[in-house]
């Protein structure tokens, strides 16, 4: 049964979307590359520390808030529920810098403060053509910040090791061919090897069948999981319906999965908003097709902006694929 909306209820706008879109960017793009200087210059963690507290503390503070309020509406005001969700947040921070080498506190830290900020954004924004157009500005950025400007998995494996509650990352032992090494890592790891006798029995035995075992790891950024909330949350603040929220949330962890799968697969490092895009211009498109059939020319936008987003990302891995396999 149609939803009572109309269509201006999905693409009603500021006349200044676009400069408004640009203008994030533009920010967004000036205070990374500042932050990827001070990762490489900058050995205080001060800094980093205080920006992590603010993160975690405005974030993670808004999701307990929303959870309170949710379970105990009609029984705190939101005074108190203010209040409860501040000590709250300063719990978890707390824990996370006490458990500061555990990665898991850490990705939970990250997923509740990325959750609790993209609700604050898809709330504070409450339109959705603006948020899908912020997002599709967020995958052009991260695909340059990867591929052409080549800071942003640096600073990525900087925050991880630093800890910091900016990623959530996972790692695992794999076992490669030395035939798909070249022969400097492959020496490099003889050397390791001699140094280093003391190995696990699964170790020992990857070795012993003539592989190298090697630490894969994936890694997600705030921003991963914070633009698909935004959209998501905004999309139930525009027409007061979870169906869209739930495609774009369903539609968010397909482009997740498929991301993974790659990286497990090909070993590439690859930004994670341009599939994630990509997915959530096809729950559009499902869902103009369902509740909207008669704006073809919206359906056709979507799927277009869906094949040209993952298009590019698949031509690049080709390329990247191409380059290594040239080089071992």
């Amino acid at each position: 049964m149609p939803y009572a909306f109309e269509l201006e209820n999905i693409i009603a706008s500021p006349t200044n979307v676009l400069s408004t879109v640009v203008s994030i960017i533009l920010d967004i793009v000036v205070i990374a590359l500042i932050f990827s200087f001070i990762f490489k210059l900058y050995k205080n963690n001060t800094i980093f520390r205080i920006l992590e507290g603010y993160i975690v503390i405005l974030g993670s503070g808004t999701f307990f808030f929303l959870i309170l309020m949710s379970l105990l509406a009609g029984y705190i005001s939101i005074i108190y529920g203010i209040i409860i969700a501040f000590i709250l947040s300063l719990m978890l921070l707390f824990i996370k810098t006490k458990k500061n080498q555990s990665p898991k506190i850490r990705n939970i830290t990250t997923l509740l403060s990325s959750v609790g900020l993209g609700t604050l954004i898809g709330v504070g924004f409450g339109n959705i053509l603006l948020l899908y157009l912020l997002m599709g500005a967020f995958a052009v950025y991260d695909y340059l910040a990867v591929f052409v400007m080549k800071f942003m998995i640096p600073m990525a494996k900087q925050a991880v090791n630093m800890n910091l509650a900016f990623m959530i990352s996972s790692s695992d032992i794999e076992a490669i061919p030395k035939g798909e090494l070249s022969k400097k890592e492959v020496s490099e790891f003889n050397d390791f090897v001699k140094k280093n006798k003391h190995y696990s029995e699964h170790l020992k035995e990857i070795v012993k069948r003539g592989s190298v075992p090697t630490l894969s790891s994936i890694m997600l950024g705030n921003g991963d999981i914070m633009l698909p909330a935004a959209v998501a949350t905004g999309a139930y603040a525009a027409i007061g319906n979870l169906f869209l929220s739930a495609l774009i949330v369903v539609f968010s962890g397909l482009g997740v999965l498929t991301t993974m799968f790659i990286l497990r697969k090909y070993k590439v490092g690859l930004p994670a908003i341009p599939p994630l895009f990509s997915f959530i211009s096809i729950a559009f498109a499902i869902f103009f097709l369902l509740e909207l059939p008669t704006q073809t020319f919206f359906i056709i936008l979507f799927i277009v902006v869906a094949i040209i987003s993952m298009s590019a990302l698949l031509i690049t891995l080709r390329k990247l694929i191409k380059d290594k396999n040239g080089s071992l």
